[in-house]
């Protein structure tokens, strides 16, 4: 089985009550439901969740809801332990689960297919996970760090070059779909291993090239920010009917 799971505490900070928040209309988590139900590789989908409101949002729009306890469910918390307990929970119908997609919430933008892409990208490779990257818009090399007033070169050293081209290409995971071997997700983390060990050590990217598909929203301005792409993609949409 392929298990879609979407988690969504709530208690947000940077935007309250984002997940149920009406974009363009509709709560946030309603786009990325949307998308998992368009998804043909999914299996079950369900939402993780401990918050009333967001549980009802979810339910509306056709979707197995997951008790998350409440330890999962705090600022410290690391999503690994509500992914884990969404398996475990869906395992306890006899189900086996063989892959674990983890879709963000607070990303409400997906183009058609690319769920479906990426797990099969998992499935016909031997990789642990497959995630969605979205290029950095500038050289790492030339980030700087601020040092008692004072600028420094964040690695510690001069950029090589003045050009862009005299860098390497820099990517940064954009939340929009992660697809994981359900063994390498429920395994213990090492000591010394990162918060992210659940994805394991042989991770795939697909490279997301429109901008609007890595939006996450935590603040008002990414919210902002996403609710214009959206609106321009429903003026699109309704100029192609026109023509037609």
């Amino acid at each position: 089985m392929i298990l879609g799971v979407i988690p969504a505490r709530g208690g947000s900070k940077g935007l309250a009550g984002k997940h149920t928040k009406l974009l363009c209309g509709k709560p946030m988590i309603g786009y990325t439901i949307e998308a998992a139900k368009r998804a043909k590789m999914l299996d079950r989908i369900v939402v993780s969740t401990e918050d009333v409101e967001i549980a009802e949002a979810s339910r509306r729009f056709g979707v197995e809801v997951i008790n998350r306890p409440k330890e999962l469910s705090t600022d410290e918390a690391n999503i690994d332990g509500a992914l884990k307990h969404a398996v475990t929970a869906v395992e306890k119908s006899g189900l086996q689960t063989k892959i674990v997609v983890w879709l963000q919430a607070n990303v409400p933008i997906r183009e058609k297919g690319v769920i479906d892409a990426v797990v099969d990208k998992l499935i016909n490779s031997d990789a642990d996970s497959v995630m969605t990257v979205s290029e950095v818009g500038w050289p790492l090399e030339k980030a700087s760090k601020i040092v008692n007033g004072y600028v420094e070169n964040y690695w510690g050293k001069s950029p090589q070059g003045p050009r862009r081209q005299d860098y390497q290409d820099a990517y940064i995971s954009n939340g929009a779909v992660y697809a994981m071997r359900r063994d390498v997700l429920m395994r213990n983390q090492g000591p010394e291993e990162s918060y992210d060990y659940f994805l394991g050590k042989k991770i795939l990217s697909y490279i997301l090239s429109q901008f609007e598909q890595g939006i996450e929203i935590d603040y008002p301005d990414e919210f902002l920010l996403c609710e214009m792409f959206l609106q321009r993609k429903a003026q699109k949409r309704i100029i192609l009917e026109e023509v037609r």
